[in-house]
């Protein structure tokens, strides 16, 4: 197409004859939405973005400028526009993955803390059940956090017995807790 004949159809176009523009699109459609198709890979995504870029092409049709031509144009306005969907496709992606990750993680914790509540009140029906001595030291000792001496001090027995009455606990314990509870108990130490 001439540099004459292009400037002809531009002020056409300009001036609102319809009958130019369906002409230009009737050319060019079958031809953007393939070219629009390698970037997009859906072609109903780019048959509905090549109409969208040429209602508003017709909706601002006298403002229409072009520096270069026609052709370049258009294709050049269609890759533009091909790239603008395709980086909000990504940025819609990546906030529906990071909501989603972000509503698993919360329903993970959730199911997390309600398990380790069962298990700490079955540790603790299962300590409730042993002598009063060695239930006093494994009290202190794993849920308030006592060293041996402190347990030794504040019972009035000596350090050697503060630890036998611990492994006598632990031996207990892992006799009537299953591993669930058991390794609840020793991630505690």
């Amino acid at each position: 197409m001439s540099a004459q004949t292009e400037s002809l159809i531009i002020q056409q176009l300009n001036q609102g004859n319809q009958v130019v523009f369906e002409q230009l699109y009737s050319e060019y459609y079958p031809r953007l939405v393939s070219f629009a198709n390698g970037y997009l890979y859906d072609l109903d995504e780019s048959k509905e973005l090549v109409q969208n870029f040429f209602i508003n092409l017709w909706l601002k049709i006298s403002e229409f400028k072009i520096e270069s031509s026609i052709h370049s144009y258009l294709f050049t306005a269609i890759k533009n526009r091909c790239l603008n969907h395709i980086k909000n496709l990504n940025i819609t992606d990546r906030k529906k993955l990071q909501y989603i990750e972000a509503n698993l993680q919360s329903q993970l914790v959730v199911t997390q803390n309600r398990q380790l509540q069962e298990l700490e009140l079955q540790l603790m029906v299962e300590i409730e059940k042993l002598p009063t001595q060695i239930k006093n030291v494994l009290v202190l000792k794993y849920f308030k956090g006592n060293k041996r001496h402190e347990i030794a001090q504040l019972l009035g027995i000596s350090e050697n017995t503060v630890k036998t009455q611990l492994q006598r606990g632990k031996k207990k314990l892992k006799n009537v807790l299953d591993k669930k509870i058991l390794n609840l108990f020793l991630a505690l130490i």
